[in-house]
């Protein structure tokens, strides 16, 4: 797909490609922009777990010591190492070994603001967009600065002064959230590798008094698309 510029991703109420999503003859009681996360990280994560086992001295030469290398490919592998030994008479030695695992894992979750997917009729938006989407990460919104991803502090200090926003769209709890969930994706293990990228996705959310709400975002493509709030 060729490069969508970042303007195809930025809508207003005036803008004529947000006319035909919006209700003919209706009026607007307010209108709000804000961004969508879309967070995705690509990590080699090793794990070790450890056992003692008998051996014999043959079987003792066979194994290796030291921690294996980093791997510079994305295959899994698996290494046994040992770590020490004892007599254990009758010939064998009592080896403690270590079991490692090294294998590349995928993250990638797409982070709605609260304010948008609690409002009635919108529950289902955040699932929504994910399938609209799909796999798609548009460098024209490819966020640079991810200082707020890493930390909580630096997110603190910054919200202190002013709320980070892209082109004017406001993330709302997205940053916390995605923070949340990235460390719980990294906790597990060493992570020996890590790629992280975070791509904002402008809404437009428009709301009506006794009409369904419409939330209106670019599609990879750059076309525009909508979802209806389903009210009753």
């Amino acid at each position: 797909m060729a490069r969508v510029p970042l303007d195809q991703f930025i809508y207003s109420i005036d803008d004529p490609r947000v006319a035909p999503t919006l209700p003919p003859g209706g009026k607007p009681c307010s209108v709000h922009r804000y961004a969508a996360l879309v967070v995705v990280a690509h990590v080699m994560r090793r794990e070790v777990w450890h056992e003692e086992r008998a051996l014999t001295v043959r079987e003792l030469k066979r194994l290796k010591r030291g921690v294996p290398p980093v791997p510079n490919d994305t295959k899994m592998r698996t290494h046994t190492r040992l770590e020490t030994s004892r007599d254990a008479g009758k010939g064998t030695k009592l080896a403690r070994l270590a079991y490692y695992t090294d294998k590349y894992e995928h993250f990638r979750e797409v982070y709605v603001p609260r304010v948008i997917r609690t409002a009635s009729g919108l529950h289902s938006f955040e699932s929504s967009l994910e399938y609209a989407i799909g796999k798609a990460t548009p460098a024209a919104l490819k966020v640079e600065d991810l200082t707020m991803m890493h930390s909580a502090a630096a997110y603190r200090s910054q919200a202190k002064r002013r709320a980070p926003k892209f082109q004017g769209h406001g993330f709302g709890d997205c940053i916390r959230a995605a923070r949340q969930g990235l460390a719980l994706f990294l906790a597990r293990g060493e992570i020996l590798k890590e790629a992280i990228h975070a791509y904002a996705w402008p809404l437009l959310w428009v709301r009506y008094d006794g009409d369904y709400d419409r939330v209106v975002f670019g599609a990879p493509d750059g076309t525009a698309r909508y979802v209806v709030a389903d009210c009753p």
